[in-house]
């Protein structure tokens, strides 16, 4: 089950030469007099329990941290439990201060490499969605945070913190991010949504050989007509750089939805589900990439990035299973270590999945695991043993057997985020939801779509039809 493999990363990479080698603070080593009279350096793992807090046990600290409901005291009291100590959380946060940032990027960078040799084909191309998402910081202002995803392999690749003050830039953020480490983006496909259609950030890909599908803002005509005139003249020598160096795919779709709607405004609790229309609903994107045609061609381009989906997943993932929405730490460095923690253990838990998937007899096709029943688990059970190599091969076994569970994915299977709490967010969005379905397929019926507002008429613009008749037959 690899435990040994994972445990010795932990141990190789916490543990004082390193740590030293890493910090400008140095923390002091601990020395035992032997039986010859001669001073024996221990490991961190040897430490008499009565003289120091361990370092495995200060990691497992901060990884226990970043659990949603967990907090410093009752990991301290589980700690001092499971060792029978008596240590405080000053202590724990004290020594776990001089652990530095570096030591939870080099436990992640191992781990991923470790994962990237069981399980990815290095001949093949990855594809990495990237993305921006928003937390709170301790004083509840919002923060950016910009997310890389391996979307080939299913697992994270970067989760970075820029701050209140990047506020509204991902595409820069983007940049700045390329530039620090553009080992990332080797071999692989970058894909973004419309957020990231800047010519600025298309050509800075092109220039640095990065190949790229990111959706189109409008029809994109402006890039492939040579003959548009440019207003903005930054925009001219852009588009004019880079115009030869891309295409534009234009991909065409619609898709079916069934809406429940009630012109009874005082009684929306009780929507008469007879009410129901089916709408036929235009779905086109227009995509630019700079990847070749002959080998991905219009319909392998959508579909990759339709793959980009899996970012967003997995940012909702993490705020629902991890310490992410709000960081209540106010030090930086300390939120930094939590992003680490987080996609280090998802890293762990993808590992242990792979391996218990092989080892089963029956089909597993259409079948995926729950991650949210296994992260429950894993920080329950088994983090402290795995991280201070205290649990056997057997043990994993057997919490595998106990946790991972499958279910079975039904093709456009959905279940609407609908709260049952009283004036909950939920509860409130499914009235607004239920209200603008009335006001959209009133508004078309009647050919009054000009009178509603912006976001409606968007909306209503994208129906072609209404329970199978043209929206175009309203007209009158």
């Amino acid at each position: 089950m690899h435990i040994k493999e994972i445990s010795d990363i932990f141990k190789n990479n916490c543990n004082y030469s390193v740590i030293n080698k890493n910090n400008n603070k140095k923390m002091k080593e601990i020395f035992q007099i032997s039986s010859s009279g001669n001073e024996v350096k221990l490991h961190s793992s040897e430490v008499s329990l009565n003289s120091k807090i361990k370092l495995l046990d200060v990691l497992s600290y901060r990884y226990l941290y970043s659990h949603p409901q967990s907090s410093k005291n009752s990991n301290t009291s589980l700690l001092s439990f499971t060792n029978k100590t008596s240590f405080s959380r000053q202590a724990y946060d004290a020594k776990e201060a001089n652990i530095p940032l570096a030591i939870y990027s080099n436990i992640f960078n191992d781990l991923s490499s470790y994962y990237n040799q069981l399980y990815v084909d290095r001949n093949k191309l990855r594809l990495l969605a990237v993305d921006g998402t928003y937390n709170r910081d301790s004083n509840f202002n919002e923060v950016l945070n910009l997310g890389v995803f391996d979307c080939t392999n299913s697992i994270p690749v970067r989760l970075e913190s820029f701050g209140q003050e990047c506020k509204n830039k991902e595409v820069s953020s983007l940049i700045n991010l390329i530039s620090n480490d553009p080992s990332i983006f080797t071999s692989s496909i970058l894909v973004g949504d419309r957020c990231y259609f800047t010519y600025k950030l298309i050509r800075f890909l092109i220039t640095n050989k990065i190949k790229f599908i990111i959706r189109v803002k409008g029809d994109g005509t402006h890039i492939s007509d040579k003959t548009k005139n440019i207003k903005s003249n930054n925009n001219y020598n852009n588009i004019n750089f880079i115009r030869n160096k891309v295409r534009i795919i234009k991909c065409e779709s619609t898709f079916m939805k069934t809406v429940y709607m009630s012109n009874n405004f005082k009684h929306k609790r009780n929507v008469n589900k007879s009410d129901k229309h089916v709408l036929t609903i235009k779905n086109d994107c227009n995509l630019i990439t700079n990847l070749g045609r002959i080998t991905y061609d219009d319909d392998t381009c959508l579909n990759l990035y339709k793959s980009r989906w899996d970012i967003e997943t997995f940012f909702g993932f993490i705020k629902k299973n991890y310490k992410f929405s709000v960081m209540k730490e106010s030090k930086k460095i300390s939120c930094l270590k939590n992003y680490y923690c987080t996609i280090t253990i998802d890293i762990i838990i993808k590992i242990l999945i792979k391996n218990f998937t092989k080892t089963q007899t029956k089909s597993l096709i259409n079948h995926k695991a729950n991650y949210t029943n296994i992260v429950k688990g894993f920080f329950q059970f088994m983090l402290i043993d795995l991280i201070t190599d205290c649990t056997t091969e057997a043990n994993l076994l057997q919490f595998c057997k106990s946790y991972i569970h499958y279910n079975k994915i039904v093709k456009n299977r959905s279940y609407p985020r609908v709260s049952k709490t009283p004036f909950s967010k939920w509860y409130i969005k499914k009235y607004s939801i239920l209200t603008d379905n009335f006001k959209i397929i009133k508004a078309i019926m009647t050919n009054a779509i000009d009178k509603l507002n912006k976001n409606l008429k968007s909306k209503a613009n994208q129906i072609i039809k209404i329970d199978n008749k043209n929206c175009c037959d309203y007209i009158t």
